[in-house]
């Protein structure tokens, strides 16, 4: 007897019953799935490779500021700005009161009311005139004051026409030597008369109208201006407190010369001296250039609005980066938080001569000349790259 074994095995992986499989497995799905696999290793590998290669560190905005302190002290009366509010210069941004000193001036404009009063009656008509001029004059000039007030408001909103302003300095400025002459006159006239007034009242009234000029020149020191212009990054007082002189009433933040913080890893300060330019790009993906113009000599930690969810706040050496052009307003906000690519010295050479490259065409299509702004902004898209 002899044993016969017969194998149900296929001869081919694609084949059934000798009949050719209708449907084949594609490759490339083996290939999707050895990258899906492998593609946690190929991100580390490509950071890695590209925190070698490129130099990056974070970065924010900084505006050159200063305190806005109070003159003299008081209570504050009325907040006239907010954070975040354009600001220019010589604007009032708050308002102090002093109740003391409003009733100094009303007592001391009440004696010398009664004063000047009293001798009315031994008064010729003509300086009965001037006095009652010199009040009218006197209101007339407040009236200019608070319409140029209001013309300069409406100026900084842009509301008003910078003429609109000429016109109300100028009438300001008219009322003023109306004012002035009408004094002048009727110190001539009392002086004409000198002889017939009582000396007592004489040294009374001068007594008194020094006192109120001096109680005028305190009330002057309570309107807090600007001194330059800005945005007001932060308000340290509210309406109703009361502030010794000398005070922090506001932080503002001038919109000259910006600046901008990088915050670079110590190893790879070696890479980076004054002079090396940098691509500063915005959280809206706008780049700009800029560069380093100063040599570090500080070391901070890093900000903690800076630090990701897993980040440390390292230390890191403080650089300070100026941009090439001037920008918009919009863009100058303080503590931005911006992502700095410091450049290859051979990047610089290359857009520049990638520029002039490309200038050079333009005479071989005469029908579209490449002008100069042309050029530069090919020789920055080289510097942004």
């Amino acid at each position: 007897m002899k044993p016969r074994f017969h194998t149900t095995a296929r001869k081919a992986p694609d084949e059934t019953s000798g009949l050719k499989a209708k449907r084949q497995a594609p490759k490339w799905r083996w290939y999707l799935i050895l990258f899906v696999v492998s593609s946690p290793l190929l991100y580390f590998a490509m950071t890695g490779a590209y925190s070698i290669m490129v130099v990056t560190a974070p970065g924010n905005i900084k505006l050159k500021q200063y305190e806005l302190r109070a003159s003299r002290a008081g209570y504050v009366k009325k907040l006239l700005a907010s954070v975040g509010d354009d600001i220019a210069a010589g604007q009032q941004l708050i308002e102090l009161g002093d109740p003391l000193l409003d009733q100094r001036q009303i007592k001391l404009s009440g004696e010398l009311s009664a004063l000047r009063g009293g001798a009315q009656t031994y008064l010729p008509s003509l300086e009965r005139s001037l006095y009652e001029q010199i009040g009218l004059l006197e209101r007339l000039v407040n009236e200019r004051e608070a319409q140029l007030n209001t013309m300069q408001t409406l100026y900084n909103q842009g509301a008003a026409t910078r003429a609109e302003v000429v016109t109300a300095q100028a009438q300001v400025i008219e009322a003023r030597v109306n004012l002035n002459r009408a004094r002048v006159d009727l110190a001539a006239e009392q002086q004409r008369h000198a002889s017939k007034e009582d000396p007592q009242y004489a040294s009374a009234s001068a007594r008194l109208e020094t006192e109120l000029a001096l109680v005028d020149h305190e009330r002057a020191q309570l309107p807090q201006t600007a001194n330059d212009g800005g945005r007001i990054l932060d308000v340290f007082v509210s309406q109703g407190e009361f502030v010794s002189a000398g005070t922090p009433l506001m932080q503002v933040g001038l919109f000259s010369e910006p600046a901008i913080v990088a915050y670079l890893e110590p190893k790879h300060s070696r890479y980076v001296d004054v002079g090396t330019w940098a691509t500063v790009r915005f959280p809206d993906g706008i780049k700009v250039t800029g560069q380093v113009t100063r040599e570090p000599v500080l070391t901070k930690r890093l900000p903690a609005e800076l630090v990701g969810t897993f980040g440390v706040r390292r230390m890191s050496v403080l650089l300070t980066i100026m941009p090439e052009t001037e920008w918009p307003k919009k863009r100058l906000i303080e503590g931005l938080p911006l992502e700095i690519r410091f450049q290859y010295r051979w990047e610089r050479s290359w857009g520049n001569w990638l520029g002039v490259a490309w200038g050079s065409l333009g005479g071989l299509f005469p029908s579209q000349p490449i002008s100069s702004h042309a050029v530069e902004g090919v020789a920055r898209s080289g510097d942004n790259g």
